[in-house]
């Protein structure tokens, strides 16, 4: 038993040496030249990969920003659309307020005038009340179909 061990501690021994000068030995110059071409050759792959994702991303990038100016654009437009309809209607609403406020004291002057010229004091003040509003209705006719 005792001769078993002297031998296994031979082998054991034998095969770490020859383990470790396995490990040491340089590769040759044909296995290095191949391995550095390959690692060129996979560098180059993943290189063109990787260059060729960017390309992608920023063409994405690009056309969703085109996509998302568009939109602010139109939604822009849009609601300078809804103002200058606000303003218009605005307008429209006060000028037919003041006609119709005017009218309201123009009449009330005429009343205290005798019945022939309070007749035709009135009559002026429902002429100037028409022409007002023809007024108001033809601005707000012009201010709505330029904006179109």
């Amino acid at each position: 038993m005792k001769t078993v061990q002297p031998a296994r501690a031979m082998f054991l021994a034998a095969a770490v040496f020859s383990v470790l000068t396995a490990c040491g030995e340089p590769k040759s110059q044909t296995e290095v030249d191949r391995d550095v071409a390959q690692t060129r050759s996979e560098a180059a792959k993943d290189m063109a990969d990787a260059r060729s994702a960017a390309m992608d991303e920023v063409a994405d990038a690009r056309q969703k920003a085109q996509e998302e100016i568009q939109d602010a654009n139109q939604q822009t437009a849009k609601a300078q659309a809804d103002l200058t309809a606000a303003a218009a209607d605005a307008k429209f609403k006060l000028a037919m307020e003041q006609a119709a406020a005017e009218h309201d004291v123009a009449v009330e002057k005429c009343e205290g005038l005798t019945s022939e010229m309070q007749k035709s004091c009135k009559d002026r003040a429902h002429a100037e009340l028409a022409a007002a509003e023809a007024r108001a209705t033809e601005d707000y006719a012009n201010q709505t179909r330029a904006q179109y």
